[in-house]
């Protein structure tokens, strides 16, 4: 009868014990589950090399401060100049929109134009004559 008496108190002291033990195992799994999960993000950061096109502009800069610091004068940025005076180009639409592609009403709708007959003075610019060319055959150019 001493044994079963020891063998309960060792099986509830077990029961005691097991939660415990359960806790900190999965205490664990949410520690090498964040570990994990660093180290990847890590690796890919690592692995990730910047665009090239970053890596162009920040070699101009770098040759530009250094042309500075030698005493010569660097050539200046180019820019283009909005809304200077004789710098326009008035668009109006002389076609319609409708059984057109998508892409010749939006353009359309870039332009400030929508409905046949519509006029609109924009910058003369590279970015508006390439929308302009695009629809040529929906707008009249006054310059």
């Amino acid at each position: 009868m001493a044994d079963k008496e020891d063998k309960k108190a060792a099986a509830a002291e077990e029961t005691k014990a097991a939660p415990k033990k359960a806790a900190a195992k999965k205490a664990a799994p949410k520690a090498d589950k964040a570990e994990a999960a660093a180290a990847p993000a890590a690796g890919r950061a690592a692995k990730k090399a910047p665009h090239k096109g970053h890596v162009r502009k920040a070699a101009k800069k770098v040759a530009r401060k250094e042309a500075v610091k030698a005493g010569e004068r660097p050539a200046p940025k180019k820019r283009v100049a909005k809304g200077a005076k004789g710098d326009t180009v008035t668009v109006v639409q002389i076609g319609s929109s409708t059984r057109r592609p998508g892409d010749q009403a939006a353009t359309l709708v870039g332009l400030g134009l929508g409905r046949i007959g519509k006029r609109r003075e924009l910058t003369d610019t590279p970015a508006v004559r390439g929308m302009i060319a695009k629809v040529a055959h929906l707008v009249r150019v006054e310059a």
